[in-house]
């Protein structure tokens, strides 16, 4: 009996080991998101994009707080109160990314460096350049 005991005392300490090492993996998650990215729209062309037959690009870039370009950068686009992204690119070489969305409303989480930047939202009716900065 006192075997039985000490097995079930000690599967339940290595369960709650367990949870709080997920609990703190969650937390240290957390803790490099930050939301005070900016999204910038720099040109809008109205001539395309928007209407039923074909939707919007989205040309971007992503730089840093001092204009530099990153590199690497991933970019998820999520519609504005939803948090499952419609896409997912990653940065080229001159901080350039390109997604096709429906028109809508949409805000940015860009990971450089293992931190999660999260955006304003902007309204995406037709082709657009923007430049998000993290």
């Amino acid at each position: 009996m006192n075997t039985l005991k000490m097995i079930n005392t000690r599967n339940l300490f290595l369960s709650l080991m367990i949870l709080a090492g997920f609990t703190a993996s969650c937390e240290k998650e957390e803790i490099n998101e930050v939301n005070n990215g900016r999204v910038i729209v720099t040109n809008v062309d109205t001539n395309r994009g928007g209407d039923d037959e074909e939707e919007p690009i989205l040309y971007g870039i992503v730089e840093d707080g001092n204009g530099i370009k990153l590199q690497g950068a991933e970019v998820k686009i999520y519609p504005v109160g939803s948090s499952i992204p419609m896409d997912s690119q990653t940065t080229d070489s001159n901080g350039e990314f390109e997604m096709t969305v429906p028109v809508g409303n949409y805000y940015f989480k860009v990971t450089v460096s293992g931190v999660t930047t999260t955006t304003n939202s902007v309204n995406i009716t037709a082709d657009t350049n923007i430049t998000i900065i993290v």
